[in-house]
């Protein structure tokens, strides 16, 4: 994918300067995934350009300069209810700042365990729906009483 954007300052009507709108005029995306058909794998390797931009917010002003950045994903059914996933973005530990004033990012990773549980779900599910009733009955109940009340003190 790609995006363009046509202008990358603004009239700022308070100040009557042109202030930077805090975003690239190019940005860039591709991805290549892989979905086996005969083993419970999954993989994508993904990839971003981000065109330098001026920067300005409150006291932090400044450039961000470009950065390319690739992310890797894979995946494993384990079963029918557990699946692993490992993220690893920005793969190639290329350190650079998104916004001014903020940190420098690298490289992350992430493990995620994924489980389904259908009957604990509908349990659950039923069981919220049989507390929201009962707080609905509880709060008509109330809110009758109440009026009960306030309509035999105001008599």
């Amino acid at each position: 994918n790609y995006s363009y954007l046509g202008m990358n300052e603004f009239l700022n009507p308070v100040t009557n300067a042109m202030d930077p709108i805090n975003a690239p005029r190019h940005k860039m995306g591709m991805k290549l995934q892989y979905n086996s058909r005969r083993y419970p794998i999954t993989g994508s390797l993904n990839a971003r350009y981000v065109d330098g931009f001026k920067w300005s917010s409150g006291i932090y002003f400044g450039d961000i300069k470009p950065y390319t950045l690739f992310d890797i994903h894979l995946g494993y059914k384990v079963n029918d209810y557990l699946k692993a996933n490992l993220s690893v973005t920005n793969l190639l530990n290329h350190m650079h700042t998104e916004i001014v004033g903020g940190p420098s990012i690298g490289r992350v990773m992430l493990l995620r365990l994924q489980t389904t549980f259908w009957y604990f779900q509908i349990r659950l599910h039923s069981l919220a729906i049989h507390l929201l009733r009962g707080f609905i009955f509880s709060y008509k109940l109330i809110f009758s009483l109440r009026i009960g009340f306030e309509n035999k003190i105001n008599k």
